[in-house]
């Protein structure tokens, strides 16, 4: 559906263009409804306009989903009033969609009379239409999908990391107390049970202190020679006694 061609009162020469082009509209509307009169609301299906009457094909832009515009200086030729019409009413969804085309059609055109007045020359580019769907967005879908199975797999191993250096830190203490543990059971503290035996203790802390094994061993082989020297003069005495006799 396309709006008719709306005229503001400015007296440029486009302006003027556009309002001839809204007549022929009309005239071609009157053929079979002679009493019609166009408000701003009214609207003209594109079956009634050559697919040269649009600024892309009309084939391409269906199976694409595009927007079907017509240009500037198009005309409806094509009458269809010998064909069936369809008697279904029309859906609160079609209904919104005509309205969305109308004034999506409606600031279109203001936009190009706009520029028209503004320049006195009528732009005749073709307009790109907005594209519905993207040749790739399966791809993309794809690729999206993986990287969530990425990012998925990627956070179980950290947590699983996480939990793995929680034991391996909870093993290290452990073992640091069992450690600590055996070297206080080496290392047993023994209380004296009277005065006594605390002198005793630290009579043997100061001999254990005081201890040296070079001047033990010296002393040891002083008590040696000693011992032989004695040993000798009995052995002397005893046979000088068994001469004597």
């Amino acid at each position: 559906m396309h709006q008719f061609p709306q005229v503001k009162n400015t007296g440029a020469v486009a302006v003027k263009e556009n309002e001839k082009r809204r007549k022929s509209w009309i005239k071609f509307v009157k053929r079979h409804r002679h009493d019609f009169e166009a408000s701003a609301s009214s609207m003209l299906c594109s079956a009634h306009f050559e697919s040269s009457c649009f600024t892309a094909n009309l084939d391409i832009a269906k199976i694409c989903g595009m927007r079907r515009r017509l240009k500037t200086d198009a005309v409806p030729t094509i009458d269809i009033a010998g064909l069936p019409t369809p008697t279904a009413p029309a859906t609160d969804r079609a209904r919104r969609r005509v309205s969305l085309i109308v004034q999506d059609d409606n600031e279109h055109a203001s936009g190009q009379q706009d520029g028209e007045s503004g320049h006195g020359v009528v732009d005749d580019s073709v307009l790109e239409p907005s594209m519905r769907n993207c040749d790739g967005c399966d791809a993309l879908k794809e690729k999206i999908r993986g990287l969530q199975k990425t990012i998925s797999r990627l956070r179980i191993q950290r947590s699983q990391q996480d939990t793995q250096a929680e034991t391996d830190s909870e093993s290290d203490t452990v073992d640091h107390a069992f450690e600590d543990a055996l070297e206080d059971a080496d290392t047993p503290s023994i209380a004296p049970s009277s005065p006594c035996e605390e002198e005793e203790l630290l009579e043997a802390a100061d001999h254990d202190e005081d201890y040296d094994p070079e001047e033990e061993s010296a002393t040891t082989d002083e008590d040696s020679s000693a011992a032989g020297s004695d040993e000798d003069e009995v052995y002397g005495e005893g046979s000088s006694a068994r001469t004597v006799t």
